[in-house]
């Protein structure tokens, strides 16, 4: 298998980009857009905060581009990263860094006084010479929570987010770790081909999602913040289906598909929409359909339950979508940090994690697209397997 790159190896071929673009463009700025989609830019932000303790010229040229990128996360990233790096020359870029509106992205009004304090908060921080506490609380009296965790962000010793505010900030300065690399001893039924794990004999792609810590909850769209976020141990590793299983899938498998279930007008409507729309069924159906499969395959074949797949859907930063921290227009294309798709559109996915009631939890949907919003109001939703690692 390919040896993965480190962070650092990961981001010493970023700076030779950035120098090559300088040397062929002498006396102009580097094209930090030219880098790669919102995505990438956001990770070369955020991996300059955690790697770097002081700007070089190189990097306050990257975070003056990106104080005026399109991309917000990647604004608010410099802003926050400048301020733990010191980058005393852009106070005057952060203050007139453009921010989102109320309603823009999905973003409720507590999130844009969160981002206003913040931006205001920098610029003082950078305009007082020094980073200490007490400068900190001289400004904005009305925020005294982003007071504390900006300063415990500057000083790299924030705690473990418990809010839903906390987490927002957390996520937009954490940057999402590599992919992790593949275990060496496969589970029966997942083969790799590629460096990607497939099931056995099919075209079916798995993504892993190693074990480690992961940041749930939080997600709560009541403007509150009265879900705590989790911190959560998934204690072992587990392949899951890259995108929901399709009937082709199934049958490839040597598995009979059965017929979509009772589907409302709009869920119809969705699908005639896809070239290659996945199933749906009711959790009932789901489970036996998981049975057939691990018959057939040999290998371990269940649904996830809901704390792993937020996990997969989310990644290790925290964010609050499977693509970032704001709403977007879904395609279904979009992939979370561990590439898992179609968790937003066209339809929620089945876990295996039942309410206290009986009633079987689904995750993400057009209606829930949030990585941790959960409901047990489906009739029919597509199904993801899940195969968990060796040991």
């Amino acid at each position: 298998m390919t040896t993965q790159a480190s962070p650092e190896e990961w981001l010493a071929r970023i700076a030779t980009r950035l120098r090559d673009a300088r040397l062929a463009n002498p006396g102009r700025s580097i094209l930090f857009p030219d880098l790669g989609d919102a995505t990438l830019r956001r990770q070369v932000v955020r991996w300059i905060g955690h790697e770097y303790d002081a700007p070089t010229p190189g990097i306050l040229e990257v975070l003056r581009t990106a104080l005026d990128d399109s991309d917000w996360e990647v604004r608010v990233s410099a802003i926050i990263v400048a301020t733990r790096l010191h980058a005393t020359t852009l106070r005057s870029a952060i203050r007139d860094t453009a921010l989102p509106y109320v309603g823009q992205y999905g973003l409720d009004e507590t999130d844009i006084q969160f981002l206003t304090g913040l931006r205001f908060l920098a610029a003082t921080l950078l305009g007082a010479g020094a980073l200490a506490d007490e400068a900190l609380a001289r400004t904005l009296p009305d925020f005294p929570m982003l007071q504390h965790e900006l300063a415990a962000l500057v000083r790299r010793d924030a705690a473990r987010p418990t809010t839903r505010i906390q987490l927002l900030l957390h996520a937009l300065v954490m940057p999402a770790p590599l992919r992790d690399v593949l275990p060496e001893l496969l589970p029966a039924g997942v083969d790799v081909r590629e460096d990607r794990p497939f099931i056995a004999g099919s075209d079916i792609e798995l993504v892993w999602i190693a074990s480690g810590q992961f940041l749930l909850g939080g997600d709560v769209r009541a403007g509150s913040d009265t879900e705590a976020v989790r911190d959560w141990l998934l204690p072992r590793g587990v392949f899951i289906t890259r995108r929901p299983l399709r009937t082709v899938d199934v049958e490839m498998c040597g598995v009979t598909a059965p017929p979509n279930d009772e589907l409302d007008s709009e869920m119809e409507r969705r699908l005639d929409l896809m070239t290659d729309p996945p199933l749906l069924l009711t959790s009932v159906h789901a489970d036996a359909l998981c049975s057939g499969l691990a018959q057939v395959t040999g290998a371990a074949v269940s649904l996830p339950d809901a704390d792993t797949l937020e996990c997969a859907a989310r990644g290790t930063d925290g964010r609050r979508y499977p693509w970032g921290n704001g709403m977007q227009r879904l395609t279904g294309g979009e992939r979370s940090p561990t590439n898992l798709e179609h968790f937003a559109a066209p339809a929620p996915q089945w876990t295996s994690t039942r309410t206290p009631d009986g009633r079987v939890i689904a995750l993400g949907g057009p209606l829930s697209p949030m990585c941790g919003a959960r409901s047990a109001a489906h009739h029919v939703a597509t199904l993801r397997i899940a195969i968990p690692a060796v040991g």
